[in-house]
């Protein structure tokens, strides 16, 4: 991304979020919008509306800022988007950079009576590479880049989302403790749920004739890390990032010395770098969902835990698991 789009997107957001005020408080109260009596809970994106709406059920609304279908990274948000989180009682967002727009939105809320759960907060958080670092942001300084070499896809990780559940049910219990008990209870299923998908891939990763993926883009690292794997990625943490010819040569000998039979894309962004590599090297392509949006297909949509299991079945096959 180029300075000047930097500066341009956080003129933009300070310019939105003021508008939203001016025209917010030339409101009467008795025309604004009723308000609903449940909790309201603003996410960035689609996992954490998925692990909010495990917890609260239909005792809270969930509304996820990026549309089905839309890449976290290169949302935009309108002055609507901006509205929903001033609004909201709690607001999530994962706070490493794949949401640096609701980040700085985020800073103004607790001000406001809103509060802010900073998923990363608390995650050990892993690091892109030197390599990809300098690809990714070699125009853009330190100070305006903020976290972007920290890895926030760290929801892939099936132990790490059970951590992040509970401290979504823990706020939300403190924010409505008359459900308090309702919260956690619901958090404890799901991770048990997450405890069951965690099994799953323990079980069906273990004996694998290779134990390392080529991917589009830098995503899975904490799946990798947690199930003893190692990954090769065309992209850095973006996938807009455009790798230098050197580095896709370096990619093509690598996939070929470690004999990797499949190049995994991905849904929300454009398969062509990893199906051109695929067919110069003669090998197959496969869908690695990185989970960060969940496209509607006839009226609804996969769930995290589908997707996550839909990923350890093209895993099996890519790595010749028994």
């Amino acid at each position: 991304m180029k300075k000047g789009y930097v500066i341009f997107g956080v003129v933009s957001l300070l310019l939105l979020s003021g508008a939203y005020w001016l025209m917010r408080d030339g409101i009467p109260a008795d025309q604004q919008t009723p308000q609903d009596d449940r909790l309201r809970i603003v996410v960035s994106f689609f996992p954490y509306g998925e692990f909010a709406r495990a917890v609260v059920g239909d005792r809270a609304t969930v509304s996820e800022l990026v549309p089905s279908g839309v890449e976290p990274h290169d949302f935009e948000p309108t002055p609507r988007d901006i509205e929903q989180m001033y609004r909201a009682d709690i607001v999530i967002i994962n706070g490493a950079g794949i949401d640096a727009w609701a980040e700085k939105v985020a800073r103004e809320l607790p001000e406001r009576g809103v509060r802010v759960i900073r998923m990363a907060d608390g995650i050990e958080l892993l690091s892109a590479s030197e390599e990809e670092h300098e690809e990714e942001n070699q125009e853009i300084s330190h100070e305006e880049s903020g976290n972007h070499s920290a890895d926030p896809h760290f929801w892939l990780d099936p132990i790490l989302a059970e951590s992040q559940v509970r401290t979504i049910a823990q706020v939300i219990g403190e924010q409505d403790e008359q459900h308090r008990d309702f919260y956690q209870a619901r958090a404890e299923v799901f991770a048990l749920e997450l405890g069951r998908l965690d099994q799953e891939y323990q079980t069906g990763l273990r004996q694998c004739r290779l134990r390392t993926i080529v991917t589009s883009h830098d995503a899975f690292a904490y799946l990798a890390k947690r199930y003893l794997l190692e990954t090769v990625s065309i992209a850095g943490l973006s996938p807009d990032a455009e790798p230098s010819s050197q580095r896709l040569a370096e990619i093509a000998r690598e996939t070929s010395r470690l004999g990797v039979k499949f190049i995994f894309f991905e849904t929300l962004s454009s398969p062509k770098l990893a199906q051109t590599l695929a067919s110069e090297l003669g090998i197959g392509t496969l869908v690695f969902d990185p989970i960060e949006g969940s496209p509607v297909v006839d009226g609804a949509r996969a769930t995290y835990t589908e997707l996550m299991r839909s990923n350890l079945r093209n895993l099996e096959v890519a790595l010749e698991c028994l």
